[in-house]
């Protein structure tokens, strides 16, 4: 039935608590013409004399009474609604795990995102874990996550996966290396020398090392390490040329005194989000890939 919209019944059971339609419109915020007109469509719809007027005073009428007791139910779910339409939009009682590669965990991206994401959610419980790309889909399957954030990832057929930035790979090199002078590095500068890189067992390794035999290039590895936060150190250390995503460079390399370069030709990798096929969207989900983006972006 038309007659029935949530403005209408409002109206009626404000006009109906007060006993005036002057105090509903006023509780309402409505003009006082616009009440009465509302009530009085109401009741024409109906075909039910909800109020009746003497000498001045508005008094329920007995279906008005029979009325309000079935709208009082309905106003006391729609409190309950909007209350957890406020939760929803606070972040109130909502927890969001996430697992995070470690390199990215042990950088101020993360925690800089996340405070993105609290000014929209400033209740939000957040629960991070690290992993690796593969422990991440696993976490994800058995419903332990709700988002993984990896680099290059395979494809599985359960699992969503949205690009979030492109990372460039840059050259770290020590300040006083023969190299330090040229503005940009290329692959073919690495035949020969000393160089510190990522092992080949990890994605991101695996593209460098593939790189390198593209262009048949061969350089002296002196040390291959697991993690990219290890590398800035030993290229420091050994004054040794190395690879390394930006990420990591941009936030170690200069408290080192290591210059940061470019390497031609680029090569580059994504960073992802991970989650189920089958989770429902979820606007958290856009929030923080969006905050994600925002803190990547500019060193990216």
């Amino acid at each position: 039935m038309k007659a029935l919209t949530l403005q209408r019944i409002e109206i009626f059971k404000m006009i109906y608590e007060t006993g005036s339609i002057t105090e509903a419109a006023r509780r309402l915020g409505l003009a006082q013409p616009t009440v009465s007109r509302h009530l009085s469509y109401f009741e024409k719809a109906l075909k039910l004399k909800l109020f009746t007027n003497e000498r001045g005073r508005i008094k329920p009428t007995w279906e008005a009474h029979r009325l309000f007791r079935e709208c009082d139910g309905m106003f006391e779910r729609l409190r309950h609604i909007e209350l957890t339409v406020n939760d929803l939009q606070r972040g109130e009682n909502e927890t969001f795990r996430i697992m995070v590669a470690s390199t990215m965990a042990n950088m101020p991206i993360l925690a800089n995102a996340l405070q993105r994401v609290w000014s929209h959610r400033p209740q939000l419980k957040v629960v991070v874990d690290i992993g690796s790309s593969h422990a991440q889909v696993q976490a994800l399957r058995e419903g332990l996550v709700d988002l993984g954030i990896a680099g290059p990832v395979a494809m599985h057929p359960d699992i969503r996966v949205n690009v979030v930035s492109k990372i460039p790979v840059v050259a770290l090199v020590p300040a006083d290396h023969e190299l330090a002078g040229k503005p940009s590095l290329s692959f073919h500068d690495f035949e020969g020398r000393s160089t510190v890189l990522l092992a080949n067992t990890g994605p991101i390794g695996e593209l460098i090392e593939q790189q390198f035999e593209t262009l048949a290039v061969t350089p002296d590895v002196r040390v291959q390490v697991m993690a990219p936060t290890l590398i800035p150190s030993f290229s420091k250390s050994l004054r040794c040329c190395a690879l390394i995503d930006s990420m990591t460079a941009r936030f170690m390399a200069p408290q080192l005194g290591l210059l940061i370069k470019p390497v031609e030709p680029s090569l580059t990798f994504n960073i992802h989000t991970l989650r189920r096929q089958d989770s429902p969207d979820r606007q958290i989900f856009e929030l923080f890939a969006n905050a994600l983006h925002a803190e990547v972006a500019p060193i990216s």
